[in-house]
């Protein structure tokens, strides 16, 4: 998981300062450890996307296609039309490859006033990577520092998770530990994932889950982040080295 979170965070340097009239929901107080499947909440609004979206899924995943045509051998572009190629890159694109998080920190169980596009809504990156019976969807933001959501799902189970890293050393799992860290990993204590269908290599995914996690320390004072993911991917089958 820390390759694929790496490769997202390396997408995105640049903050979205578009807001939405979805807000963040309330933390539901409930661990779920089996999948739902039924339509996402809020899909209508998750299907509108925000200008540096439309950027992205406009230019950006246009160029990059471009360059990618332009690599492959005339066997193939003499055989196949220019929209059929395009089409077969369609998956690829930004607009099957996105999240959309809502996030709050909570010190000593009291909500903080975080900054308006994490709490009305931020639009980033997402990857999906599946190895053998394991799906991983993983989103997330950084450049000095960064955070991001996580989840790895196996058949009809799942367990969320919650990172953050920084340049600096203040992190830690317990109270009583002596060592802080750059970086760490959070489960959650409140759960939940809902998929629109069963998760299949080559094939964009749609789905949703929060997480609000177990206690961690930064700086000493105890913490906790509530989390809501909604997003969609192109599942890759995750290449493995000998």
């Amino acid at each position: 998981m820390k390759n694929l979170s790496k490769s997202i965070i390396i997408m995105t340097i640049m903050v979205s300062t578009t807001l939405y009239s979805q807000t963040q929901n309330s933390v539901e107080k409930k661990y779920y450890s089996k999948i739902k499947y039924q339509d996402i909440p809020n899909r209508a609004l998750f299907e509108i996307l925000s200008p540096r979206e439309i950027e992205h899924s406009q230019k950006k995943s246009s160029e990059k296609t471009n360059q990618s045509i332009k690599k492959l051998p005339d066997s193939i572009t003499a055989k196949y039309s220019l929209d059929e190629i395009k089409l077969k890159y369609a998956p690829y694109e930004y607009k099957n490859n996105r999240s959309r998080i809502f996030y709050n920190v909570y010190y000593n169980k009291k909500k903080q006033n975080k900054k308006n596009y994490l709490k009305k809504g931020m639009d980033l990156p997402c990857g999906c990577q599946m190895k053998n019976d394991t799906l991983t969807v993983v989103t997330g933001f950084g450049f000095f520092g960064g955070l991001g959501f996580a989840s790895k799902i196996n058949r009809k189970k799942f367990t969320n998770y919650f990172w953050e890293y920084s340049d600096h050393e203040y992190l830690k799992l317990k109270k009583e530990d002596s060592i802080l860290k750059k970086s760490i990993e959070i489960g959650s204590k409140y759960q939940k994932m809902i998929l629109e269908k069963k998760p299949k290599i080559g094939q964009v995914l749609t789905g949703y889950f929060s997480i609000y996690t177990k206690p961690y320390y930064t700086n000493n004072t105890k913490s906790n982040v509530h989390g809501e993911v909604y997003f969609k991917c192109f599942v890759f089958k995750k290449q493995t080295t000998d």
